[in-house]
């Protein structure tokens, strides 16, 4: 029969050699049986082993029995304190919170933030992640856990994840504090703090990884805005549509330019954002802009048409207007009117290519090939042959066809394939 001083030397060594499953075996005989021999260095050597075979619920016993004897012992309190990281905070589904946020507060007094092994920053990184997710944000807690991390202290070095043969870059852990911190700071209306966060990830980083590059800047603007600064959120909104054109951030533009005075620069964006290929309820609010942009122009008929398409699509929806529009809607005789909802979409779609192009002429052409990917091809013209998307078809795309007669207005691009500037179709209609 084998010795306590054979038994452990053995274990040690099947430890240091990175073999768990057979050291854990043998921490084990000497934890039951050589209980009173064994000292605090045999206690984190067994949690070690067991940790590493994601025995979580045997290493928390050994580590808390460890901590309860030698509160002194401050390498157990690491193993301690990423085993209740696995099986309390780490899950994705959290059946109680108290028992999620105590063991997370646990780990935060276990450990400290210049811990080797992240486990403090993790958790508090998963706690305000935590609070996200929830509809209603406990406003102390998310201020009490976004102070417990220095986030001078978090690295800036980007992750690099080896995914599917490629290797993605991911977020440092400062950025994704400051991320999270940000979304739960605005949810809270923290405008001012939001703001400090902003400015100093725009002079700190010079790559925001994923959606923050969005995120960042559409916070930034909507916290100028609050505060009046118009101009500064007009630049930021600018930046984001540069990169990702989408409705809501165009028609902020406009909002902004409206509130300023500026009509015909209001005029412009809101009619960028409402030709944007969306479902009919979603161009609401461009449409309530544009009647209000017309209506402050002098110009009742248009401001009309954009309230009568609203009344329609609200109508087929089966919406009510809220009082603002009913009010707007008396005044122009529209409540009990019907309105052809198909012809109204038509002309406005006119009125606003005329807008937009007012410069251009209307060119005329027939569809000349469509490329083997289905979603683009060329128009042939006497001036010459033009690309286009389907995107930019207005209607019914599926009944482009080679040969269909069209008309269309030309715009500049560019051509990445081969590096050069071009000029493409687009508000393409069927003749």
């Amino acid at each position: 029969m084998k010795n306590f001083e054979s038994l452990k030397s053995e274990a040690d060594r099947l430890r240091k050699s990175k073999k768990y499953e057979q050291a854990l075996n043998v921490y084990r005989e000497i934890w039951q049986d050589f209980h009173d021999m064994c000292n605090e260095w045999d206690g984190l050597n067994y949690a070690f082993c067991l940790k590493q075979e994601k025995k979580y619920h045997e290493a928390l016993v050994v580590c808390r029995e460890v901590y309860e004897k030698y509160p002194n012992f401050e390498s157990i309190r690491c193993s301690y304190a990423w085993c209740l990281y696995y099986i309390f905070v780490a899950p994705k589904r959290i059946l109680k919170e108290k028992t999620f946020l105590d063991n997370a507060e646990l780990i935060t007094q276990l450990c400290s933030q210049s811990d080797p092994s992240g486990i403090y920053s993790r958790t508090v990184l998963r706690v305000l992640d935590f609070f996200i997710e929830k509809q209603e944000k406990p406003i102390g807690l998310c201020i009490q856990w976004c102070e417990k991390i220095d986030q001078y202290e978090l690295s800036d070095a980007p992750y690099f994840l080896k995914k599917y043969g490629e290797v993605i870059e991911l977020p440092s852990e400062r950025e994704q504090f400051l991320t999270i911190k940000l979304k739960l700071l605005f949810e809270i209306k923290e405008y001012e703090g939001c703001m400090e966060i902003c400015e100093e990830v725009f002079d700190t980083f010079d790559i925001l990884h994923g959606e923050n590059y969005i995120l960042f800047r559409s916070v930034a603007a909507k916290c100028y805005y609050h505060f009046g600064l118009l101009d500064k959120a007009l630049e930021r909104y600018k930046e984001i549509v540069e990169v990702f054109p989408a409705p809501n951030f165009i028609k902020a533009i406009a909002d902004i330019y409206f509130k300023e005075g500026n009509l015909e620069e209001a005029l412009k964006y809101a009619i960028d954002a409402v030709m944007c290929k969306s479902l009919p309820e979603k161009k609401l609010p461009s449409l309530r802009l544009l009647a209000a942009i017309y209506e402050a122009k002098g110009d009742a008929e248009k401001a009309k048409m954009h309230l009568q398409q609203i009344n329609a699509i609200l109508r087929s929806k089966r919406r009510m207007p809220d009082e603002e529009l009913d009010n707007w809607f008396n005044t122009y005789n529209i409540k009990h009117e019907y309105v052809d909802f198909r012809a109204l979409a038509t002309n406005l779609q006119i009125l606003w290519e005329d807008e937009k192009y007012a410069d251009k002429a209307r060119m005329e052409g027939r569809i000349k090939a469509i490329l083997p990917n289905g979603k683009s091809g060329f128009i042939e013209t006497a001036e010459g042959d033009f690309f286009f998307t389907f995107n930019n078809v207005n209607g019914q795309p599926q009944r482009i066809f080679v040969g269909t007669p069209v008309t269309f207005f030309i715009t500049e691009s560019y051509d990445p394939k081969h590096d050069r500037n071009s000029t493409v179709a687009t508000s393409i209609s069927l003749l």
